[in-house]
């Protein structure tokens, strides 16, 4: 399995409950972040980006850039300071998991310099990225629509050219195929990387 691993599918197909089963217990060992909806009852108050490691909690925590409740429609500078720094820090992690990016914050210069740091490196990952729909349906909402199509393409383009990445398509819940995939790259890479590090975390 390829050292890099970009995933792609719908909203609501369960890309982010893929890689926690073929994960587990080794989303511990990993840099990077999860963006999470934060519930109130069946109500959505909002996003917050969360370190990686915090997928394993019932309720994972960490900085709001979304909050409905609140008013605050969106605030980059959650991607600007706290996203580019778990994007840094993630380089001395044996691995990364970025779940996901493909809005707003691929247009903030500091968090899209660090972002391709990483996923420009030799360090093994797995990316979800929003699809061309995705982007468009966001783009509805947002005066920056045509700059940020752009720009999750030139992203799409600059990791799918490199002989060491790889493009997994989630189309239902549950993708057994995909499933199949993750396990196999978090055995080859995420494993052997986590065995090495028990003793340093």
């Amino acid at each position: 399995m390829k050292r890099h691993v970009v995933i792609s599918g719908e909203i609501g197909a369960g890309k982010s409950t893929l890689i926690c089963r073929a994960l587990g217990g080794r989303l511990r060992f990993a840099g990077g972040f999860a963006t999470v909806r934060v519930m109130s009852g069946v109500r959505l108050e909002g996003f917050e980006l969360v370190p990686a490691p915090e997928l394993l909690l019932e309720q994972p925590r960490g900085e709001r850039f979304l909050d409905f409740a609140n008013g605050v429609p969106y605030d980059p500078e959650v991607f600007r300071v706290h996203g580019a720094e778990l994007l840094r820090e993630a380089g001395e992690r044996p691995f990364a998991v970025i779940d996901e990016v493909g809005g707003m914050e691929l247009l903030i210069p500091e968090f899209y310099e660090a972002l391709l740091g990483l996923l420009c490196s030799s360090k093994p990952w797995v990316c979800v990225l929003k699809t061309a729909k995705s982007v468009d349906r966001l783009g509805r909402s947002i005066a920056v629509a045509p700059q940020l199509a752009a720009r999750v393409q030139e992203l799409r383009e600059t990791l799918l050219a490199r002989d060491d990445t790889t493009e997994v398509v989630v189309h239902t819940r549950g993708d057994a195929e995909v499933m199949r995939a993750l396990v196999q790259w978090a055995q080859e890479h995420a494993n052997q990387a986590g065995e090495r590090n028990v003793g340093a975390i």
